[in-house]
This record gives structure tokens, sequence and C-alpha cells, in this order.
């Protein structure tokens, strides 16, 4: 449409032009300063007949581009009409069924409700049973234990009476134990002083009998040595009766290099 009215603006702007200039070329001779007047005030009035076509050739663009999108927004209000159905629908199933559930559980707790309430009163029931059974045994077991605290109320005096001699007898053994100690402390004391004399004399023996051995050593070894060569030469020892000679002579030595040492 817009096409249309601007190709029909344009061909008649071409067409007024040549008339127009096509009289002005053909009357300049004659022209007169009025009619130029009325010339430019007619050719005024042709722009703005031509601006104003150019105006409404573009609103008329402009409303076929409305009338355009006008339609795309009917197709949405249709779709948008449709899924709002689709969801009112969706959404009544899914209520209905999410009442049916409801139901079925309001259903489901009653009758559990009432199985518990069955249950809650046999509980009850039993409860006084055993109340009734233990409250007898209770009386029962008062009347026992008041009997046997009798029973041992004597029991016990005579239990305390035995601890009361044992006591006593334990008192006259712990005096007898001090006397005993005090005694085993006194001799204690002698026997002491004596392993300090006899440790003194010993020390003095040893140190007596140390000096004799020391003194002595000498001639132990030399004897040793000659009673060792005069059996060595008395003998023909074998190799068996050569060992134990050593290990006797290797103790002696030990022992006499012992003595030197101390």
């Amino acid at each position: 449409m817009s096409d249309f009215h601007g190709a029909s603006l344009h061909s008649g702007e071409r067409d007024s032009d040549r008339e127009f200039y096509g009289s002005t070329d053909r009357q300049a001779g004659n022209v007169t300063g009025r009619e130029l007047q009325e010339q430019k005030e007619a050719k005024g009035k042709y722009n703005n007949l031509q601006a104003r076509f150019t105006e409404i050739s573009e609103d008329l663009d402009y409303t076929g581009m409305l009338f355009s999108e006008h339609r795309d927004y009917e197709e949405i209000k249709l779709r948008n009409k449709k899924l709002e159905n689709d969801l009112i629908h969706s959404g009544e199933k899914h209520l209905n069924e999410l009442s049916r559930v409801r139901e079925n559980f309001e259903n489901q707790i009653k009758f559990r409700t009432s199985e518990l309430q069955n249950e809650i009163n046999e509980l009850r029931q039993t409860k006084e049973q055993i109340d009734l059974k233990h409250n007898k045994h209770i009386e029962e077991l008062h009347e026992v234990i008041e009997s046997e605290r009798n029973t041992q109320k004597d029991r016990f005096m005579e239990i305390i009476a035995h601890f009361q001699h044992i006591l006593d007898r334990t008192s006259e053994f712990s005096a007898q134990l001090q006397g005993d100690f005090d005694s085993i402390a006194k001799q204690t004391t002698s026997l002491k002083n004596q392993t300090h004399h006899l440790e003194f004399d010993l020390k003095k023996d040893f140190s007596d009998n140390l000096d004799v051995l020391k003194n002595a050593l000498p001639f132990v070894t030399e004897y040793n040595k000659r009673e060792t060569k005069s059996f060595l030469e008395r003998n023909d020892p074998t190799v068996d009766d050569y060992g134990p000679l050593k290990s006797i002579l290797k103790s002696s030595n030990k022992i006499c290099s012992k003595f030197k040492n101390t």
C-alpha cells in the first residue's frame, strides 16, 4: 500500500514539475511579477502537499505494521487462552486427585485411630489388672518383710554380741602382739649389734687371711710349676689327659691372678 502511494506521488510530482516549468518556459517572455508570486506560492503549496503525502504514506506503512502486530497479538491471546484453559483443566484434575487422596488418607487415619484406641483400651485394662496384682504382691511382700524383720532383729542382736566378743578378744590379742613386737624389736636391735661386731671380725679375719694368701701366693705358684713339670716328666699324657690338666692350670692361674689384684 505504501509503495503504491509513493509511486503515484512521485509520478505526479514529475508531471506537475514538467507542466509548471514548461508553462514558465513558454511564457517567460510575458510573465509579470504577480504571476511569478502566484507561481511561487503554488510551488510552496505543492511542496507542502507533497510532504503531507509522504507523511500519510509513512502513516499507512506504520498502520500496516500495527495491523500485522495486532494479528500476532490476537494469535498470542488465543494461545494464552488455550494454555489458561489447559491449566484450569489440569488444575481441576489434580485438585480432584488430591481430594481423592486426601479423602483416602483421612479414611486410613480414622481406621488407624480406631485401631489405636482399641489397643489403648486393651492396654488400659491390662494395666489395671497388673496394678491389682502388683498391689497384692506389695502387700504380701510387706508382710514377709515385717516378719523377716522381726526374725532378723534377734539374729542381728546375736551377731552384734558375737562381734563384741570378737572385738574384746582382738584387743587382748593386739596387746599381746604389741608386747611380742616390743620383744622382737629389742632382739632385732641386739642382732644388729651382734651382726655389726661379727661383720667387723669377719672383715678383720678376711684381711688377715688375705695377707697370708698373698704372702703364700709366690710359693704356691712355684709349687704348681714344679709339680706340673714333675707330672709331665713322669707321664706321657695323651691329648685326652692333657685337656683336663690345661683346665686345672688355667683355673689355678686365674685364682692366683685374682689374689694378686686384690
